[in-house]
Order: C-alpha cells, then sequence, then structure tokens
C-alpha cells in the first residue's frame, strides 16, 4: 500500500515546499509512563553497562587487548547489549536519536541537539553510572594514606585532583574497550593501549583544570562533589550557579574532554584525525552544560554556610561568661589524676616569675581572711625589687579579659585557623573552641607546675652541690690545722 502524505511529518520544521529528505515518518505517539519511566530507565542500563566495560578495558591496557578477548568468550558483550537497548527506546525517542546522529558538523549538531533535548537528557542519565564509579575512585584516593592528598596539595584542591583522577581512570577504561572492539582481531597494539592511556590521562587532565577554574569562579564541579568536595562556594545567587555551573561544566570540561577522546580513538583506529570530533565536542558541550546547571542548584554546604557567616570573632569564642571559671570550675569533684579544682590557690605557691612567665594570672589569700565564692583576690605582677599587691576580682577580671583577647586573636590565627579548615560545621567549630578555651588554663597551669617542679629540683641540686663544696673546705681547713700542730710538736 503506498504511503500517504500525512504519513509524513517535516524534520525539525522544515517548510512544506522542502524535499523528501526534509520528512520523516509519523512515529506513532508514546504514553508518558513509557517516555518518562522506561526510557529513562533504559539510558541507566546502558550507562550502568559502561562500569564493567570501562574496568574490562582497564585490564586491555596492560593486557593488550587479551582481557576484552577473553570476556567475550564468556558471553560479555557490552556493544552489542546497548545497540539492543536502542531499539526498546519509545518511538519517539529513536526519532530524536536518529535526528541528532544524523546531523554533521559543530553548529549543526549543537542545534540538533537544542531542538531534542531529550537526546541531552538521556546522555546525561547514561553517564550517571560511570560518574559514580569515577567518584569511587575519588573517595578511595582521597582515603589513601589517611589523607596523604589532602596533606600534599591542601584540603581545598584535594576533592578536585581526586574527581579528576577517577574521571581519568574511568575514561581511560572506556576509550580502551572502545578501540578493542573496533579492531579486527579483537586485540589491542601497543599504540592502540597507549592512545587509550593517553585519551584517559587527558581526559583527567582537563577535569582538573576545568575543577580549579570552577573554585576559583565560586561555581560547583559535578565530579568534585561526587569525590566529596563542598558545593558553591562563593556569594552567587541561583540563576548565576546554574549559568555559571553549564558553562564551566560544558565548555571548560565535557566539550574539550570529548574532542580529545574522539581525537585518540581516531588515531588508535587510524581514522582521520578529526573524523566526528566536532559531533562529539557538540554533544558533550551539551551534556556537559546540563550536568553543571544540575550542579549550581545543589544547596549551600557546610562550607558555604561558614563562609556567608563570615570568620569567627576571637572575643566571642574564646571568652567564657565568667573568665575566673576557666581557671577555677565550681562544684565539679576532681577526677582521679586531674588537675585539683582549686587551681587559684595552686598558683599562688609559686614564684611569681615562673608563673608569669606561664602566662596564668597568680592567686593569693588575704592574710587572716578566706575567700568565698568568686570574690578570690589575684596577685598583680609586681615591679622589679616592689612586693606584688592584691588587687580585687573585679580588676583581675578587666586584666583577664585583655589576657583572653590577645590570646583569642593569636589562637584564632595559629590554631582555629587550621582547625577551622578542617570542621565545615560552624556550630561544631565554636563548640570546639570554647572546649578549647576552657581547657586553655589549666593546660598552661600544668606548664607552670611542671616548671616549678623543674625549679625546685634544680634547687636541690644546688643545695646539694653547696653542701660538697662546704664539706671539701671544712676537710681542707681541717688539714691545713693539723698540718699546723704537726710543725708544732
Amino acid at each position: 500500500m503506498a504511503a500517504k502524505w500525512d504519513d509524513f511529518e517535516p524534520i525539525g520544521g522544515a517548510s512544506p515546499s522542502a524535499g523528501w529528505d526534509d520528512f520523516e515518518p509519523v512515529v506513532e505517539k508514546s504514553s508518558v509512563l513509557r517516555r518518562g519511566i522506561a526510557d529513562p530507565a533504559i539510558s541507566l542500563l546502558k550507562g550502568a553497562i559502561s562500569v564493567p566495560e570501562a574496568v574490562v578495558g582497564l585490564a586491555n591496557i596492560p593486557t593488550l587487548g587479551i582481557a576484552g578477548k577473553a570476556a567475550e568468550g564468556i558471553g560479555f558483550l557490552p556493544k552489542e547489549a546497548k545497540a539492543e537497548l536502542d531499539t526498546w527506546y519509545s518511538p519517539e525517542q529513536q526519532a530524536a536519536n536518529r535526528r541528532v546522529q544524523e546531523a554533521k558538523g559543530f553548529i549543526p549538531t549543537l542545534q540538533a541537539g537544542i531542538e531534542n533535548p531529550s537526546v541531552i537528557g538521556h546522555t546525561v542519565a547514561e553517564s550517571v553510572p560511570s560518574m559514580l564509579g569515577g567518584a569511587a575512585i575519588a573517595r578511595g584516593v582521597l582515603g589513601a594514606g589517611a589523607g596523604a592528598l589532602a596533606r600534599a596539595t591542601g584540603a581545598a584542591a584535594a576533592p578536585t585532583i581526586a574527581g579528576a583522577i577517577g574521571e581519568g581512570v574511568v575514561g581511560a577504561g572506556m576509550a580502551s574497550e572502545q578501540i578493542r572492539q573496533q579492531t579486527a582481531d579483537g586485540t589491542m597494539t601497543p599504540g592502540q593501549a597507549g592512545a587509550a592511556l593517553a585519551s584517559g590521562i587527558g581526559t583527567g587532565v582537563l577535569g582538573a583544570a576545568g575543577g580549579a577554574a570552577a573554585r576559583k569562579l565560586g561555581l560547583t564541579d559535578v565530579d568534585t562533589l561526587l569525590a566529596g568536595g563542598s558545593g558553591t562556594v562563593g556569594a552567587r545567587g541561583m540563576p548565576a550557579r546554574v549559568l555559571g555551573g553549564a558553562v564551566s561544566e560544558g565548555i571548560l570540561e565535557e566539550m574539550p574532554q570529548s574532542a580529545q577522546e574522539q581525537v585518540w580513538q581516531n588515531v588508535a583506529l587510524g581514522k582521520p584525525t578529526m573524523e566526528g570530533v566536532p559531533e562529539q565536542a557538540a554533544l558533550g558541550g551539551l551534556a556537559g552544560a546540563a550536568m553543571g546547571g544540575i550542579g549550581g542548584l545543589a544547596p549551600k554546604g557546610p562550607l558555604q554556610k561558614a563562609v556567608d557567616a563570615g570568620p569567627p570573632q576571637p572575643e566571642n569564642i574564646l571568652q567564657p561568661e565568667k573568665p575566673e571559671n576557666i581557671l577555677q570550675p565550681q562544684n565539679t569533684p576532681a577526677a582521679p589524676g586531674n588537675l585539683p579544682a582549686s587551681v587559684p590557690t595552686a598558683a599562688s605557691s609559686l614564684p611569681a616569675n615562673q608563673a608569669e612567665s606561664a602566662g596564668v594570672p597568680i592567686s593569693q589569700q588575704q592574710e587572716g581572711a578566706a575567700p568565698s565564692g568568686n570574690e578570690t583576690e589575684i596577685t598583680k605582677p609586681a615591679a622589679t625589687g616592689q612586693q606584688a599587691q592584691p588587687a580585687a576580682a573585679a580588676d583581675s577580671a578587666v586584666e583577664w579579659d585583655d589576657f583572653v583577647r590577645t590570646e583569642g586573636a593569636d589562637v584564632g590565627t595559629r590554631r582555629l585557623g587550621l582547625i577551622g579548615q578542617q570542621r565545615r560545621d560552624a556550630a561544631d567549630f565554636a563548640e570546639l573552641a570554647r572546649a578549647e578555651a576552657a581547657d586553655l588554663g589549666p593546660r598552661r597551669l600544668g606548664i607552670a607546675i611542671a616548671q616549678r617542679k623543674a625549679g625546685i629540683a634544680q634547687d636541690a641540686g644546688i643545695e646539694a652541690a653547696t653542701g660538697r663544696v662546704e664539706a671539701a673546705r671544712q676537710r681542707q681547713a681541717q688539714a691545713a690545722r693539723d698540718e699546723i700542730l704537726d710543725s708544732l710538736e
């Protein structure tokens, strides 16, 4: 039966005066369930096949394709399985895929992808399993050697580098198996294995460069995010984050990655170097833009919240409500092996020069009166040649406030700055700082006590030496007397 005019429709909105090549058969309308659930499931299944395909591909590089050929021998045929799954798509999706595949050149492919956005969505869905595989490798790299990568490159850059490594490893495996599948004997030459390895290295290097650029611009990099890095860092609104993520992931990463992967595949198979490169670059750029835009929708993580909150003020973190409570906990029985609660009394037993050098306020009870509550008196450091004079607790609190602020500025620069990089939760960070502040006085007092013990030991040694010198002097004097007496006889 001859086809009717109504059995065809223009491709991409072609005019009715166009030739037959600009028309395609009208496809039947599929249900929303098939297009919205079945088609994406097929793409995810194709992506899942790519994961073991990449594993076999990695084994192909040192074995020159023998691993892949052996896998074929036991029924592992990823190329054929994906081709079969392509026929399971709904007629509408198959038609959209065909329109994009038939486009030639960068701009026509770009236009076809924009006119058939479902193709881009399915390309992203098919990439998800391999991206998760790369993220698993990245997390393993981050944890290797007890965080050796973070120590070598810095905590901020480590997830980006680890994500690039994972992406490069998966890319090398997939390139290797795709090259082997197209060889005549099902194996690979050393040159073809080297081309697959170079493709993976190129993918990793471009991923690291794109991730670093995204981090500097305050944008979210998808691979860094999957590797365990933080989300968007920068004071940008959601539209700017989405647009920036699309540009970063699409133009800076996926587009050059797809292009160089196709170049290395052409080199390995002896094809013209630029064959299919513009088309792959266009599709990769569109898929990357979609992934980057989705990444820009990611909510702010702990690091971003900490950035928005601003740096913590030392006086708010390190200054307790009652300064004397740092060195004198109340109603708290001392645990075995811990310092006694009456810390100011212990501090008063130290010489002024040792306690002052340790940074511990020196407390002393008034003669004839015992302190009560928080009315403990603090001895002010005395000038040279003068006796130390007690001051009221209110005056000592002012001095202690100044001491805490000075310590806060110093500790905030040296220690809390480092801890702040390792802690992403601002609330936990502040709580940790308060605990550090509460522990600051006892630790300094411990240093002072240790210095006092060392001084006592030194004094004992000096006394012992003095005793020996005195004994020797007495023996010498007795010998002189004996000599005089002997001469008189």
